[in-house]
């Protein structure tokens, strides 16, 4: 089977993405995310897509996203087929299952504003990292979990060996990123510099 997971604002009027029966999600919100003075652009949604070997049949297409959208950069396959993503979300609602180790989106940085080329600002939001494990047929998630701290952190390399268990890689801003060494908060620049990280 092909298997792909991306990030779509496919429509200015209305996300498009053609979802199957019985998908694990099959709608979006859509929101602004960026832009300037003179016209906005809506966030990029994440979907997951499992197509048949001859490329000739969608199997499952659903999204799994929250209101302000996500960037995946990492995805893994198992032997039983489900798919793991993992990536980098500013939204306070994306899915994640009862019981996941975070439940909560930390990210707490104010929006920033950078200029824009034609005028105007375009926002940046504070993300953090997330990581979702899809079941085999699209339709429902075996555990989904926020990964990051109170500033800004990326999930963008996974791995996954022979009994299941999965590796993450990625950067993190924060100084309270899960499972790494808190840095006292005398001892924080005013600006944190990433770190890389491997858990």
């Amino acid at each position: 089977f092909i298997y792909v997971v991306g990030a779509t604002n496919s429509s200015s009027s209305g996300l498009s993405l053609p979802v199957t029966t019985g998908a694990f999600q099959t709608t979006v919100t859509t929101n602004t995310c960026g832009g300037n003075a003179f016209f906005g652009i809506l966030c990029f949604h994440q979907y997951a897509v499992k197509v048949d070997p001859a490329a000739t049949k969608v199997v499952y297409a659903t999204w799994i996203s929250g209101s302000f959208g996500e960037t995946p950069s990492a995805m893994a396959v198992d032997a039983s087929g489900n798919v793991t993503v993992a990536g980098a979300t500013p939204s306070q609602d994306y899915p994640v299952t009862p019981g996941a180790y975070q439940l909560t989106n930390f990210a707490s940085l104010p929006p920033q504003n950078t200029a824009s080329q034609f005028g105007g600002s375009s926002l940046i939001l504070p993300v953090t990292g997330y990581v979702t494990k899809l079941n085999s047929t699209g339709s429902g998630l075996v555990f989904s979990t926020y990964l990051g701290g109170s500033s800004v952190d990326a999930i963008n390399s996974i791995a996954t060996d022979s009994t299941g268990r999965i590796f993450l890689g990625g950067v993190a801003f924060s100084p309270d990123f899960p499972g790494l060494p808190v840095v006292p908060a005398a001892c924080r620049p005013s600006y944190v510099y990433p770190l890389a990280f491997a858990t």
